[in-house]
């Protein structure tokens, strides 16, 4: 989701994203693979440096999470 609606309008790269959103590169990188739930400190972080809200990512991962389950 990060990759398709930031990164790549953009044309940012995810440790440039990460900078922005002042979140560690590879946490970011793991949060971009799904390798890490996305909890309320990335959550806030994510939406200061997007411009979005904290409930925005939060209601993403609980969407993601959810079809993850089988």
């Amino acid at each position: 989701m990060i990759i398709e609606l930031y990164l790549k309008p953009t044309g940012i790269s995810a440790e440039e994203a990460a900078e922005l959103c002042q979140i560690d590169p590879e946490v970011f990188r793991e949060i971009i693979n799904g390798e890490i739930s996305i909890g309320w400190e990335h959550a806030y972080k994510l939406a200061k440096g997007f411009n979005t809200s904290h409930s925005f990512w939060l209601n993403l991962q609980q969407d993601f999470s959810t079809k993850q389950v089988p």
